[in-house]
């Protein structure tokens, strides 16, 4: 019977051995996954950061005003512009009238 013991429990050590190495072998995968993942969050953060700046600074309106002179634009004159309130205001009537 004590020898029956025995050999139990040298497989149930030899078991939980294979066990804790499997579980030690997953965990070290997950914990380089997590690293590489934590790198790369780090690199897009930066990535973002600088592409904000890049935004920034092409969308600056010194910038924009030296392009559009260099192609020859100028500010809106005042004949350029048509107001459409008038048309507007007299569509709508047209639209929502009430009959008598």
């Amino acid at each position: 019977m004590a020898r029956f013991l025995t050999v139990g429990s040298f497989f149930i050590a030899l078991a939980s051995a294979f066990i804790f190495y499997t579980i030690n072998h997953q965990t070290r995968i997950i914990i380089n996954e997590v690293a590489y993942k934590q790198r790369l969050r780090d690199d897009l953060v930066i990535q973002i950061v600088s592409l904000k700046a890049k935004r920034a600074f092409l969308a600056s309106a010194d910038r924009i005003a030296a392009a559009a002179k260099a192609l020859g634009m100028q500010p809106v004159s005042g004949d350029q512009l048509k107001f459409m309130y008038p048309v507007t205001i007299n569509k709508a009537a047209k639209n929502y009238q009430v009959e008598r």
